[in-house]
């Protein structure tokens, strides 16, 4: 596999097919206009209790989209097992260090941005979890980068600036009317 730039290849999916010719994007600007690119940011301190605080924020700005409800679930899997990793595993100490999360929706896809200065982790570049041969034998955790890998379309990594930049996508389309 070959990096450019710092940047990891994402693992991308193919967007979802639409049936006929009238297609119209899922993502509609405030007050259910469809097709105008909407973006948000919100900065955290790296503790698990700011996680609630973050989820809140993305439901609203998805409600205030309109999103579907099944977008905004994957969306708040995503945001969730993304940060978790981040702040338990990206930082030494228990210090106030800042973690941005971003949403990007436009036409066609909507964007989950994780940036944080923690150690430098690519989570592409992590092995699958292993085979669970029975519950008796299954540890709790351990499954957020395949939760993340599995219910985004397009996974991005990038270490640029000292900091950790993660871009996860999932594509939306409306059925064919």
């Amino acid at each position: 596999m070959a990096f450019e730039a710092g940047i990891t290849p994402g693992l991308t999916k193919t967007p979802p097919q639409t049936r006929g010719m009238n297609h119209t994007p899922e993502i509609p600007a405030p007050g259910g206009h469809y097709g105008t690119a909407e973006r948000g940011e919100l900065v955290i301190s790296a503790r698990l209790s700011e996680v609630s605080r973050a989820s809140h924020w993305l439901r609203a700005f998805a409600e205030r989209l309109e999103l579907p409800e099944s977008h905004c679930l994957r969306l708040a899997l995503l945001l969730d097992e993304a940060l978790s990793n981040t702040i338990q595993h990206g930082f030494d100490d228990d210090g106030q260090h800042p973690v941005t999360v971003r949403i990007i929706a436009e036409p066609g896809a909507v964007h989950l941005e994780i940036e944080d200065a923690g150690r430098s982790f690519n989570p592409l570049e992590a092995p699958p979890p292993a085979d669970l041969l029975n519950l008796e034998e299954a540890e709790i955790g351990g499954l957020g980068i395949h939760f993340i890998r599995h219910y985004s379309d397009e996974c991005r990594y990038e270490r640029a600036g000292g900091r950790n930049h993660l871009r996860l996508t999932i594509f939306v389309s409306s059925p064919a009317v």
